[in-house]
């Protein structure tokens, strides 16, 4: 019984192979399919070298220099000589040199001195008029001897002896005196005249009483030798 499975099995098996050699037999009987061919290798295209454009010069238009033109010299003709007129010497008037006003000589000092005293004198005397007669047209007299007085000459005794130089300076003080007291005598004549304050007289009158002494004084050291 054993033996017949085994049997079996290998008659199983070279059923098996019987049918499998038939087939590939028939495998083997049919027509192989042509291969393809392959196709010759494609030609690579090899890429030109691409043409670099060659940097363009750019051509910077470079000015020429002008030419300056140079002025060719131009021919000057020669002056021409123009008879020169030689005209006549005209008879030109000179103006006459104006005088040119010249101040007097001032009279020696002592003459000056005494003349002052006099004005001095002269203006108690005015005074006396107006104030004790009431007499306003002594006015136009007293006014005409003050201004003599203030405008008394100057004189320049430096190089001068002592005694000179003494009297003048008296001179001066006397004119000085009469110049700063009657100020308020002098406008009141200037204003046409009026009523003299006695206080005010008698500050005038002693001014001029003191003017008057000093030119005396004056007079004294010139007359001494």
């Amino acid at each position: 019984m054993k033996n017949w499975f085994i049997l079996r099995r290998w008659l199983i098996v070279v059923a098996l192979f019987t049918v499998l050699g038939v087939l590939l037999s028939g495998c083997g009987s049919t027509t192989p399919e042509p291969t393809p061919t392959p196709l010759p290798p494609t030609r690579t295209f090899t890429p030109e070298p691409t043409h670099t454009p060659e940097p363009t010069s750019t051509s910077t238009n470079t000015p020429k220099p002008t030419k300056t033109a140079t002025p060719l010299p131009t021919d000057t003709p020669p002056p021409t000589s123009t008879p020169s007129l030689t005209p006549s010497p005209r008879i030109t008037n000179t103006p006459r040199a104006t005088a040119t006003p010249t101040r007097p000589p001032a009279p020696p000092l002592l003459t000056t001195v005494q003349e002052t005293q006099n004005h001095v004198y002269s203006i108690g005397g005015a005074m006396d008029r107006i104030y004790h007669e009431g007499r306003p047209e002594a006015c136009a007299p007293l006014l005409e001897d003050y201004f003599s007085v203030v405008a008394a000459p100057e004189y320049d005794v430096s190089g001068q002896p002592s005694n000179v130089q003494g009297a003048y300076g008296l001179y001066r003080e006397g004119i000085g005196i009469i110049a700063d007291k009657l100020g308020k005598i002098r406008d009141l004549c200037l204003g046409g005249g009026g009523y003299i304050d006695a206080l005010e007289f008698d500050l005038a009158r002693m001014a001029v009483n003191d003017a008057g002494s000093r030119l005396g004084a004056a007079l004294g050291l010139l007359q001494t030798p």
